[in-house]
């Protein structure tokens, strides 16, 4: 697993994600609805859109299905971000 991500939502519904020690940034229109956040890469129209399960806790905390691909088999992992 890489370094520490950051996420970082902006105006437009496009949220920026950045990790510890890559010059590269991941911009992604972000669209909300219950329970979910669905991400479309702003980079390329090769991806189609992709749901995580999303919540937000409180006013400055999180929780997102881990963004780094998985195994299918394997439980959903989570991330927790705080502002």
């Amino acid at each position: 697993m890489g370094g520490e991500m950051q996420l970082e939502f902006v105006s437009g519904n496009i949220m920026i994600k950045t990790e510890t020690g890559s010059a590269y940034k991941d911009s992604f229109r972000y669209q909300l609805s219950t329970g979910s956040i669905t991400l479309t890469p702003v980079w390329t129209n090769q991806f189609s859109p992709s749901p995580f399960d999303f919540q937000i806790i409180d006013g400055n905390t999180i929780k997102i299905q881990s963004l780094i691909s998985q195994i299918p088999e394997k439980p959903r992992s989570y991330m927790i971000f705080k502002k």
